[in-house]
Order: structure tokens, then C-alpha cells, then sequence
């Protein structure tokens, strides 16, 4: 039901964690789990030699054979995930869709079914248990999942049951709302400072700490607006006789989201790679220049 397309790690941190960097035993590797696993489709891309496409029953199914495999020592990059559609005997394109099942408290109801909405959903039933709770089905696009699991899990605050199986392929539902924010970019090579840091949390939220390594078109955070900002998160702060170095303690910064593999395929733009190596999950731009993106 759902592809994504792997290459190599080409980012300007390759081969500082993993040590199976090449795209011939990347594909290797998924052509092994290929054998053994027969709801897995792997072919190489007709257009990018070096790119290989991956096809199974969902993103989790797919997440959990990258995360075996950075776990192995492997790197990658991987493109935003895409649905595997069907063409009906008409030439109506069919997408495939699945019934989603959650239980959740009552104060809850409200922000699941707006966000669901936004995502394409069509409430099914809905009522009431025993323990007060509420269970709701939903007809959900497969399209429409990609992170939904993490926004449950947030928004219940790890109280909410969420199911979901294969329905059926039926219609196009059209344009999936994604997540109206920005992405905040990196604009230099380098560790992570906190005087830096604490501007660029000014912007939105931030996906990495203090002292931790960036480069040039890597995502460091969320934008508070819709639009991208490209801001430097190396820069150091400058000594004088009047501004010491003691002031640094007093810059507070806001715990950074670690990224899940699953997170990432969530926020993840169209303009956008999910590098994955063995210790990092990271958001990166494909043109990693400034002037050339």
C-alpha cells in the first residue's frame, strides 16, 4: 500500500556512524528481506540507478525494516513515502484505504476527529463504552496515517488505542492536508551552540540540542509560520570586556523533539530527505545549498 524510495546517505556526515554506505549493499540487503519477506516489493528506479524502491503494507511495516537496518550498521536516505495506486477497469485511480479503530476519552473526541478530517478520514460509528471512553471507526486513506500515530499518542498523552487494517482501494480522496508550518534550516557546518540556539527556538521548535553536529540544509526545527527560514546554529557567541562567557549560562533552551523514524516520515516535505544512519534521524533538504534550493 505504501513506497518509499531509498538511496545512500550523501549528506556531509556520511559515514561518521554506519559502515554500509553503499547503495549496492543497501540494495542487497532489501533484496535478502525480500526473500523471506513476501509482503515486500523491491525494484530498482527505472530514472535513478542509484535508487531503490520499496513497497509493502504501510509505513510501519517499511519503518520497522529501516530501523532493522540502521541498527545493522547501514545509512540512507529515504524520500517522503508515497501510495501504491490501482487503476480501475474505467481508468478511475484507487488509492487503498483503512478502517481505523481508536479508543480515547471524551475530552479528546473533538481535536482527533478535526485532525482526521484534515487527513481525508470519514467517520464511521461511534459510542460510547463501558468505561466512559469513546470508540470511534473511521475510513481513512492510507495516505492520510503518516504520522498519525505520534499525533495520537501526544494528544492522549499515550492514553489512546489505535488500530487499523487494510479496507479496501477505492476513489482518490483528493489532497491530504499536511502540517502548515515551515522548516527552520541550517546555513553552516559545524556543532550546535546554545547562543545560537536560543535565537532559532525564538522561530519555532527545535529538533536538536547543544553541541550536536549540522550542516547546510539540514533541519534543525519547526517554523512557527508556513514559510522556511535558513538560520545559523554554529554561531558562537562573541567575547568582549563587556559581554563574558559566564553569560552562556543563563541562555535557557527548550528540550529538543528527538526524532522518531516514524516522527520524520510524518513531517517530512516533498523537498525534503529522512537521512538515517545508526545513532541519527535526521530531516535534511535534497539541495542542501542555500543559493541553489
Amino acid at each position: 500500500m505504501i513506497s518509499f524510495t531509498v538511496t545512500y546517505n550523501d549528506s556531509p556526515l556520511k559515514g561518521n556512524d554506519g559502515d554500509k554506505i553503499t547503495i549496492a549493499q543497501i540494495r542487497e540487503r532489501l533484496i535478502k528481506e525480500s526473500e523471506d519477506d513476501v509482503s515486500l516489493r523491491v525494484k530498482r528506479d527505472a530514472v535513478a540507478k542509484e535508487h531503490v524502491v520499496i513497497s509493502g503494507r504501510g509505513d510501519l511495516h517499511l519503518g520497522v525494516l529501516i530501523e532493522k537496518m540502521r541498527r545493522e550498521g547501514f545509512e540512507m536516505a529515504v524520500t517522503p513515502p508515497e501510495v501504491v495506486t490501482q487503476t480501475s477497469e474505467s481508468g478511475e485511480i484507487l488509492e487503498p484505504f483503512e478502517e481505523v479503530k481508536l479508543e480515547i476519552d471524551l475530552d479528546h473526541v473533538a481535536a482527533l476527529v478535526e485532525n482526521l478530517n484534515n487527513r481525508k478520514g470519514i467517520l464511521l460509528n461511534a459510542e460510547e463504552m463501558a468505561d466512559g471512553k469513546q470508540l470511534l471507526t473511521f475510513k481513512v486513506p492510507s495516505r492520510g496515517l503518516l504520522g498519525f500515530r505520534s499525533f495520537v499518542t501526544t494528544l492522549t498523552r499515550g492514553t489512546g488505542i489505535f488500530q487499523s487494517m487494510f479496507l479496501e482501494y477505492d476513489s482518490w480522496a483528493g489532497d491530504v492536508k499536511k502540517s502548515s508550518k515551515g522548516a527552520i534550516i541550517s546555513t553552516a557546518k559545524g556543532l550546535t551552540t546554545a547562543y545560537a540556539l536560543n535565537k532559532v527556538q525564538d522561530k519555532g521548535s527545535l529538533y536538536v540540542g547543544i553541541n550536536q553536529p549540522t550542516y547546510e540544509g539540514h533541519v534543525i526545527g519547526e517554523h512557527v509560520l508556513e514559510t522556511n527560514i535558513d538560520m545559523n546554529s554554529t554561531k558562537a557567541k562573541e567575547l568582549t570586556n563587556i559581554r563574558t562567557a559566564g553569560k552562556e549560562d543563563s541562555i535557557n533552551l527548550t528540550a529538543p523533539r528527538a526524532l522518531t523514524l516514524e516522527d520524520a516520515v510524518g513531517l517530512i516535505r516533498d523537498d525534503e530527505l529522512v537521512e538515517v544512519t545508526p545513532k541519527h534521524i535526521r530531516l535534511r533538504k535534497r539541495i542542501l545549498e542555500q543559493g541553489a534550493r
